[in-house]
Order: C-alpha cells, then sequence, then structure tokens
C-alpha cells in the first residue's frame, strides 16, 4: 500500500483571498457613483455596466450588454471616439477628458471621460469611468455671466457717478 499527503492549506488561503478580492471589487464596480463600464478594445462590445452607468445613459443592462457604444449611438464625435480608443490601444491611460455623449432620451450631456486598457482572460478590454458635468457646466456659465453683468453693473456705476459730478 502506497500514499502520498499533500498540504493544500496555502491553495485553499489563496482561493479565499480571491473570492474576497472579487466580492470587494465586484461590490465597488456595482456600488460606484461614476459611471463604470467594460467593454472589448478591438470592437468595443460592452461585457459589463454598473447602475450609475444605466442611470447616467437611461439605457437598460439587457439594451448595452453585446452592444458596442457606436450600436447605442452615444457618442456626438465619432472622431473623438476613435481618437480615445488609438490612444487606449497604444497603452496610454485617459483621464478626465471632457467628451459629449447622447443619452438614449437624446438628451446631450458633458462627461469627463477616463479610461484604461485591461486584459481580460488574454482579451483587452476597456474599462472606462464617467462623471456627468453638465450641471457643473451650466453653473459656471452662470456663475461667468453673472460676473459680467457685476463688472458692467459696476463700471457703468463709476461712469455714472463722474458724469452726474461733472
Amino acid at each position: 500500500m502506497a500514499g502520498t499527503h499533500q498540504n493544500i492549506t496555502k491553495r485553499k488561503l489563496a482561493e479565499a483571498a480571491l473570492r474576497e478580492s472579487e466580492e470587494k471589487f465586484s461590490k465597488i464596480f456595482e456600488m460606484s457613483p461614476y459611471s463604470i463600464a467594460i467593454s472589448t478594445l478591438e470592437d468595443g462590445i460592452y461585457s459589463d455596466v454598473n447602475k450609475a452607468f444605466l442611470s447616467l445613459t437611461g439605457f437598460e443592462k439587457k439594451e448595452v450588454i453585446g452592444h458596442s457604444s457606436l450600436d447605442l449611438n452615444l457618442w456626438v464625435d465619432q472622431k473623438m471616439r476613435q481618437t480615445l480608443r488609438d490612444k487606449t490601444k497604444n497603452g496610454q491611460e485617459i483621464s478626465s477628458v471632457p467628451v459629449t455623449l447622447k443619452m438614449k432620451s437624446g438628451e446631450i450631456r458633458e462627461i469627463l471621460y477616463s479610461a484604461i486598457n485591461l486584459q481580460i482572460k488574454g482579451v483587452d478590454h476597456l474599462i472606462t469611468l464617467a462623471v456627468d458635468i453638465t450641471e457643473r457646466k451650466l453653473a459656471e456659465e452662470q456663475l461667468r455671466k453673472s460676473e459680467i453683468e457685476i463688472l458692467k453693473a459696476q463700471s457703468f456705476a463709476r461712469v455714472g457717478s463722474w458724469t452726474w459730478f461733472v
């Protein structure tokens, strides 16, 4: 009779650590307030998107998975999309680039777009993050207009009071 003995403690600990890591990142992905999408780099087909992506774009998950941003007509500027994809194909990270996207409703939104190339099971994928800055841009424009009006009023007040005393 012959037998072997093998200690599998290390393997079991590694498997448990991997499961814990996967669960942690899965929860972060789903609960992130930032729109996150995972698509193949070659053809742009979405394999996963989070709740924030669906909320931002107005699509349902079943409308997105298996389709590309071209299929969904998300990009207003196709040339910008291709430029950013080419950069990520060349290994460059994209960080907070302002882009304009069209939602399912047809509404145009200003977005800060970030992307990175990542291999998943030997296939190049694109991980994208998007932050909607439309409201911020509108508030900044209103602030600029208000500042201009204040400067005009101050200028008029100085000229008006000077003229009145002359």
